[in-house]
């Protein structure tokens, strides 16, 4: 695994495949984060948020991963998927079978922090074939990319910045 620290940032893996970087702020508690996929950035570095909520949905993630993915995007571009994923008309129903598709919906939605996800942004994890997908719509983006990277990569870079997280005390949750 590749560690890289530059002053205030930390490179957990390697920016063509996949990396975490961590940007160190004054208050421990709060940082910056982004994901980089293939030399694509995900996320804000601008925001600073905890970093307990990266460390809860990678582990509901991994937990259930093959959930992660549903038949129909099978034949859906990056954008359909968001659109699908995103369609918030089935809130306004009646209908007891649109809100219960709305909540499988929402199931796959994961929150990894602030950085993120605007008004303006989406990003999803997909799970298919011992794959991870980054699904990404940036702010002021019509459409949505999609990235892939074997679940073994994304799982081990992961873990080293957990245990950077741990062992630094920057969890506010030591439990995680």
């Amino acid at each position: 695994m590749s560690l890289k620290n530059d002053l205030n940032n930390i490179l957990f893996g390697q920016k063509e495949s996949f990396a975490i970087e961590l940007g160190m702020t004054k208050n421990p508690q709060k940082n910056k984060l982004r994901f980089w996929v293939k030399d694509f950035k995900i996320g804000s570095f601008t925001k600073a948020d905890e970093l307990d909520d990266s460390v809860r949905a990678y582990k509901k993630f991994t937990k259930n991963k093959e959930s992660f993915y549903l038949q129909v995007f099978d034949h859906l571009t990056p954008t359909r998927i968001l659109i699908y994923l995103t369609d918030f008309t089935l809130l306004l129903s009646e209908r007891d079978e649109d809100l219960k598709e709305m909540e499988k919906r929402q199931e796959l939605s994961l929150s990894f922090g602030l950085q993120f996800h605007t008004d303006t942004s989406f990003f999803f994890l997909l799970y298919k074939n011992n794959e991870v997908k980054f699904l990404y719509k940036p702010a002021k983006k019509e459409t949505a990319k999609e990235y892939s990277v074997h679940y073994n990569a994304f799982r081990d870079v992961f873990e080293e910045y957990i245990r950077y997280c741990n062992s630094n005390n920057l969890l506010m949750n030591p439990n995680l």
